[in-house]
């Protein structure tokens, strides 16, 4: 642990470290007088403090983004026109059909790729191969009616292998059948 420094170097540092355009801890401690241990510990409390806020912020951030490219994207497609889908190419209404009935499908709930029979035998036979190894090494699961979560339980690590003690799924289309 760095000596206590004193408030107004303390200060000094919380105000540079606060300073986005500042570059490195060595470069604050050597503007401020302070030993770089002294700025990297209250840069680190710091941090640590003030990472919920951080986090809650960004959660906003992303919200706030998240609805801004919503307004903006029903902006586009409401000032599209019957005259502006008339002067477009066959390509670009072909690829903005596309986009839009894909989103309508994702909105919708609905699958918004199709696979061809191949691929799925292909999937079909790797998901046996899982399944045997699963028992190979020893899993079980477990299911939540009341969540539909499937929580994968292991008997412990079988041979060399270590696995997780569990692993769960939230997403009931993730699930394993």
């Amino acid at each position: 642990m760095t000596k206590a420094a004193a408030p107004e170097l303390t200060a000094e540092i919380m105000i540079s470290l606060s300073d986005v355009h500042r570059d490195t801890i060595a470069q604050i401690a050597e503007d401020c007088g302070a030993a770089p241990g002294l700025v990297s510990e209250i840069s680190t409390r710091l941090a640590r403090k003030f990472q919920p806020l951080s986090d809650a912020l960004t959660q906003i951030e992303d919200a706030s983004m998240a609805d801004l490219y919503l307004a903006q994207s029903r902006r586009v497609a409401l000032a599209v026109t019957d005259a502006d889908i008339e002067k477009a190419g066959l390509k670009e209404k072909a690829i903005a059909s596309a986009v839009f009935f894909d989103k309508h499908l994702l909105a919708k709930g609905q699958p918004t790729v199709i696979l061809s029979v191949p691929q799925l035998e292909n999937l079909d036979k790797l998901f046996g191969l899982l399944q045997d190894e699963r028992k190979h090494r020893g899993f079980s699961e477990s299911i939540n009616e009341d969540t539909d979560v499937v929580t994968l339980n292991t008997g412990g690590p079988v041979g060399h292998h270590k696995a997780d003690p569990t692993m769960s799924w939230s997403d009931p289309e993730d699930q394993p059948r």
